[in-house]
């Protein structure tokens, strides 16, 4: 299972070569200066990671839409190419479980489109694209689907059944509680795939930054239910990941039983994440930056590991996150500068 550092090195120059065509700050600046979403889309289309997503779309295509359709397209493929140069196996099936975030955002878009009756954004062929072929999920069935029932059964055969076979025969269950059951089963998925697919140097790499996700991100949900949902306490605790790493159950336990959002800041300003809070009241953008710090030093400290793919389909999220938040910022006419603001 072991690889030798030499067995990386195309790997590490693919990516780099990748990250080669990121957007810059610069590129970032020259982007806001566009007035409308299409002639953001224009210009985008020019730089070398976009170009042939876009090639083919006429500028009267080049909308908000549109746009987030093929960048979120454009991340899949990277994937697939950066899962092409990995010729080990296990760290293949680590990789895939790594990625399958991003194949559960659209499942739990499956749901709301089936809750709220809503339109899918996205066609049959690139849904099928995004998840369907690796899951041999029937996507059509699924779009098909009019209540838990059916979209359950329509799920047979895959690792998202039993995730969500639970839920059924309750007495009406929300929206929330099955997108929460599926952010955790990525969690403990990866986590598992972590130390069942992993050499030494790789599980000690992406136990440090896996786990920072994974104190920031109980971090996060503790402020958002408490703050934003007024969920009771003992509710909160259900939705937590049952793991951590610098953060101790009982700091975690604190803010979870905080009676106002700034004591629950007291408590965090207490641990070593207390970072998070230089971004003023966006806790969010904090955590991202912390996250954002964590892949860094991976890659820096374990190099010759699986880290660096990792950080670099990270970056790519947060590229197509700070690319969809320009086309907004600009969409609504806000101000260059304020746009810019919210670049991370």
């Amino acid at each position: 299972m072991t690889l030798i550092a030499a067995s990386y090195d195309g790997l590490n120059a693919k990516l780099h070569a990748m990250r080669g065509q990121l957007l810059r700050r610069e590129d970032y600046e020259t982007l806001a200066q566009y007035k409308t979403v299409e002639g953001f889309g224009g210009k985008l289309r020019e730089y070398a990671a976009y170009e042939r997503v876009l090639a083919d779309a006429p500028d009267t295509a080049l909308r908000r839409g549109f746009m987030e359709r093929k960048l979120t397209l454009s991340l899949a493929n990277d994937f697939r190419r950066i899962r092409s140069f990995v010729g080990n196996h296990e760290q293949r099936a680590y990789l895939d479980a790594h990625f399958l975030r991003n194949e559960i955002e659209f499942l739990k878009l499956l749901l709301c489109a089936m809750y709220d009756k809503r339109r899918i954004p996205y066609t049959l062929q690139e849904l099928n694209e995004l998840f369907g072929r690796k899951h041999r999920l029937d996507v059509s069935a699924l779009l098909a689907s009019n209540s838990l029932d059916a979209f359950v059964a329509n799920l047979q055969g895959s690792e998202f059944h039993p995730v969500l076979a639970r839920y059924l025969g309750m007495e009406a269950p929300s929206l929330f509680d099955l997108e929460m059951a599926l952010d955790l089963h990525y969690f403990m998925q990866r986590e598992k795939a972590q130390k069942k697919c992993l050499d030494k140097a790789n599980r000690n790499a992406m136990a440090y930054v896996n786990g920072t996700e994974i104190d920031l991100q109980n971090i996060l949900w503790t402020y958002r239910l408490k703050t934003y949902y007024e969920v009771s306490e003992s509710r909160i605790y259900t939705c937590l990941i049952p793991r951590r790493l610098r953060l101790s159950k009982a700091a975690l336990a604190r803010m979870v039983e905080a009676r106002t959002p700034e004591a629950m800041w007291d408590e965090i300003n207490a641990t070593p994440y207390t970072r998070i809070l230089s971004a003023g009241d966006a806790i969010d953008t904090g955590c991202r930056i912390m996250l954002q710090y964590a892949y860094r030093k991976a890659c820096k400290l374990h190099p010759n590991t699986m880290a660096p793919a990792v950080a670099y389909l990270h970056e790519k999220e947060t590229e197509l996150r700070n690319t969809v938040s320009l086309m907004e910022s600009i969409r609504y006419g806000l101000p260059r500068d304020e746009a810019l603001s919210f670049i991370l």
